[in-house]
């Protein structure tokens, strides 16, 4: 019983964080390494992929493009679950958290207000992007969550390498 538990957990978790790891590069965010293992301040395991908020620069194209990408890397942890796995994501509110902060920040409507409906349409648009992008790198997602259930842990450019072996750009489009 709690064995078999905790080995589901640890695959949700390890599929989770790929999910954010692989789409995150797919995207062309700049991202680091994954781990499953609980490390100082954080309650589980995650993956590095860096908040426009605080490293977008004049000239890096639109703040909107910056923080929808943002969100749907965000959002693949989740969809990630409930594709491979048919799963329901228990801890997704975190990242839906930094996704809606993201996109208020660059200023998308609704995004500051709980059940605002353009908002929501927005939020609806990208989960369905995250979970698009998902079945299209599926094997991506879980070649990188079978290694990091390996290994624990994960380094960026080991996560960079598997991605740029199997990727080519031509799968991506914000609808």
């Amino acid at each position: 019983g709690i064995v078999m538990e905790e080995r589901s957990n640890t695959v949700a978790l390890a599929t989770h964080e790929a999910g954010h790891a692989v789409i995150g590069r797919i995207l062309g965010l700049r991202c680091g390494r994954m781990t499953i293992v609980a490390e100082a301040n954080e309650n589980l395991g995650h993956s590095v992929m860096t908040d426009p908020r605080f490293a977008w620069e004049r000239g890096d194209g639109p703040k909107r493009k910056a923080a929808e990408a943002f969100a749907i890397g965000l959002y693949a942890g989740a969809e990630a679950e409930r594709t491979l796995l048919n799963a329901d994501p228990e801890l997704d509110h975190e990242d839906r958290h930094r996704a809606t902060q993201a996109l208020a920040w660059a200023g998308v409507r609704g995004a500051s207000f709980v059940g605002d409906e353009h908002f929501d349409r927005v939020e609806a648009r990208l989960r369905i992007e995250a979970r698009r992008l998902v079945v299209i790198h599926r094997r991506m997602i879980q070649q990188v969550a079978e290694l990091v259930l390996e290994r624990q842990t994960l380094e960026g450019y080991e996560i960079d390498k598997l991605v740029a072996e199997t990727h080519t750009t031509r799968d991506f489009h914000i609808p």
